[in-house]
């Protein structure tokens, strides 16, 4: 299904335009500034924790400190298996002194059916958004979220630089792009 977010009020705003698709069932968020290079399937992964717990579950990634002030980062209550955790808390954007770990969202999420009406309650926040993070928080407090933090490599793409240096590391990995790596070489030598 494709549907369009008429204004830019947060990602729960716009999840909640797949309310009518998803047909009371538990379904997947994937967001499109971000891409994930797993080392198996996170996605795999996700759905079989959703599928063991009955839980919201939502894919994370250790980030560096000075770097927690752009994800929703995790305050872990217990690890309930390898790489897999109970979530206490989410918060969005925190300060570095705030941060309570570097568990940040990767932008995979396996959410339930009942987000919806979570989202319908959340009041907005900074510029007027719904956020994602506000619905998850009532899920954690209720006991109901789990996170996967994923093996491997998470590029944001949402901003001009990261998409530049992501586009340039997966063109210098494939090998019927063998030019690049010399094309670079040469475009950094004149600079």
């Amino acid at each position: 299904h494709y549907t369009r977010q008429n204004e830019l009020l947060g990602l729960g705003d716009a999840i909640r335009y797949a309310r009518d698709h998803v047909d009371k069932e538990s379904f997947a968020v994937l967001l499109g500034d971000t891409l994930l290079r797993p080392s198996g399937s996170c996605l795999k992964e996700l759905v079989a924790i959703h599928e063991r717990t009955g839980d919201a579950v939502l894919a994370v990634e250790e980030v560096p400190a000075d770097k927690v002030d752009r994800y929703g980062i995790l305050e872990i209550e217990s690890q309930t298996r390898d790489r897999e955790f109970k979530v206490k808390r989410i918060i969005e954007k925190p300060s570095v002194e705030e941060a309570p770990s570097r568990l940040a969202a990767a932008g995979r999420y396996i959410l339930l059916p009942e987000i919806f009406e979570i989202l319908d309650t959340v009041q907005p926040g900074k510029n007027n958004e719904i956020q994602l993070t506000d619905a998850l928080q009532i899920l954690a407090q209720q006991g109901r979220l789990h996170a996967y933090q994923f093996e491997g490599k998470r590029y944001d793409v949402g901003n001009k630089t990261d998409y530049v240096l992501t586009t340039l590391e997966y063109a210098l990995d494939r090998p019927d792009l063998p030019g690049i790596r010399e094309a670079v070489h040469e475009i950094l030598k004149g600079k």
